[in-house]
């Protein structure tokens, strides 16, 4: 079997795809990065408030996600306060300028998703995505062990 035939091959090629395709829709929409677009999703929809918690929801490391946070903040898509609780802790929240993007931006990668999974016939639609549901449960355990 050649290397492109390989699942893992094609499960790489499918997320670098989406991944790239997400990238320009979020820049030319809103002017920020995919990754950044994302933090706006932890703290506006998910309601993830410290950075700690995005970096575990976006599976990268702190200072990562803190470098993705201040960038917004100095865009004004966030805000970041130290916490009452602990002067060690931030708390991050969302302004109206960041809500705009989400507003501006879900529709739109919806709508490019759900192009793309049109394209699969309907009849296997319901088991692809049952088998995309065990996949993700699996990666997720094993994320947890790492």
């Amino acid at each position: 079997m050649k290397l492109y035939d390989e699942p893992n091959y094609k499960l790489h090629s499918l997320t670098y795809m989406l991944d790239a395709i997400a990238e320009k829709i979020v820049q030319q929409l809103a002017g920020i990065s995919f990754a950044q677009y994302l933090v706006l999703v932890a703290v506006g929809e998910v309601h993830i408030v410290t950075v700690t918690g995005i970096a575990r929801w976006l599976n990268v490391q702190p200072p990562t996600s803190s470098h993705l946070c201040r960038k917004l903040e100095s865009t004004g898509h966030l805000v970041i306060k130290v916490s009452d609780e602990s002067l060690r802790e931030k708390r991050i929240t969302i302004t109206q300028k960041g809500e705009e993007v989400l507003s501006l931006v879900n529709p739109k990668l919806e709508a490019m998703f759900a192009s793309k999974f049109e394209k699969i016939p309907l009849a296997e639609r319901e088991q692809f995505m049952k088998t995309l549901d065990t996949l993700l449960a699996e990666l997720k355990k094993e994320n947890e062990t790492c």
